[in-house]
């Protein structure tokens, strides 16, 4: 497929600035804060273009006792395989929730074929030291995998723990404890 579409031309937008382009793998979650629905408008302002692409779309985000939950893994290569064919380039990519283990692998997929310069990965597992409901022992050991091909990880302290095999404390932290859990993370 070819298109007139110039791709690479990017001082066309804003007045003639160059605008950073990033691609942000992640959900949509219509309540609570969080997720593409957030991010997006945020770095936006930021004079960025983001290119979502959906993991998955929620009623609510997963800290909620319900939630409807459409998983997107099934339109996730061929929505990114077009961005390979019309030559799309990313100065970025943004990942936050992965839905389950084989969206990890399409996240790798999306590094080997667009390589961008940074990649930051907030590895999105849980809160409060319980797993979300989707993240199983597998989702966690193949996160691990993806971690060396990022730039930057932000994981919260629950997140640390599941990467690092560190047990849950409840209370305070101390610092030495957590930085601790960010010299195992590295």
């Amino acid at each position: 497929m070819t298109s007139n579409f110039d791709t690479s031309d990017r001082n066309a937008q804003k007045g003639g600035d160059f605008v950073p382009r990033l691609a942000m793998i992640n959900d949509i979650a219509g309540f609570g804060r969080c997720s593409t629905t957030v991010s997006l408008p945020v770095i936006s302002v930021m004079k960025v273009q983001v290119c979502p692409v959906p993991t998955s779309v929620l009623s609510n985000h997963l800290g909620f006792p319900l939630c409807h939950f459409d998983d997107y893994t099934s339109h996730m290569r061929d929505y990114i395989k077009v961005w390979g064919e019309l030559g799309l380039t990313f100065d970025g990519l943004y990942c936050g929730f992965l839905g389950n283990e084989e969206q990890i692998d399409i996240v790798r997929e999306f590094v080997e074929m667009f390589r961008p310069p940074l990649f930051l990965l907030d590895p999105v597992m849980g809160d409060h030291g319980r797993a979300y409901s989707s993240i199983t022992e597998m989702h966690v050991q193949k996160m691990k995998e993806l971690l060396p091909l990022a730039d930057i990880i932000t994981p919260n302290i629950t997140e640390s723990c599941l990467l690092t095999g560190t047990p849950w404390k409840d209370g305070e932290w101390t610092l030495q404890e957590l930085s601790g859990l960010c010299e195992r993370l590295a």
